[in-house]
């Protein structure tokens, strides 16, 4: 994974010019299932490495888009990172909540009927 650092960002610049690079991905293959959110690094940014990932906003995958093409029109490059919330809805989720893996977990994305935010032209919130 590209680490949001600003040196590493003005090196892709150089070599690329203003692009958006998908820096981490995590395969969501079903929205209803999963949230996706992404947090946008840039020479703006006021982060960097671990802070960074700590403190940034996390963007919905439309208002994700946005900024990230109104960043390319300004020249600005954009590393993007990608994270993944499960999505809380009894009635739909396919997993065992007693497994491991589940009871780790202390974040739930709503819903996808509940969610609030716009959908995508990949069918994302």
């Amino acid at each position: 994974m590209l680490r949001p650092t600003y040196s590493a960002l003005h090196d892709f610049t150089k070599r690329h010019g203003p692009s958006v690079f998908l820096c981490s991905y995590v395969n969501n293959p079903n929205p209803k299932l999963f949230k996706s959110y992404y947090q946008l690094f840039t020479v703006e940014s006021e982060w960097e490495e671990d802070a960074f990932f700590r403190n940034a906003p996390r963007e919905c995958p439309a208002h994700a888009r946005i900024k990230a093409r109104e960043a390319i029109k300004r020249g600005l490059t954009v590393f993007v990172y990608q994270t993944r919330l499960p999505r809380w809805d009894p009635d739909r989720m396919p997993w065992d909540l007693s497994h491991p893996r589940w009871q780790k977990v202390t974040k739930w994305a709503p819903r996808f009927e509940d969610d609030p935010d716009p959908i995508t032209e990949n069918g994302e919130k």
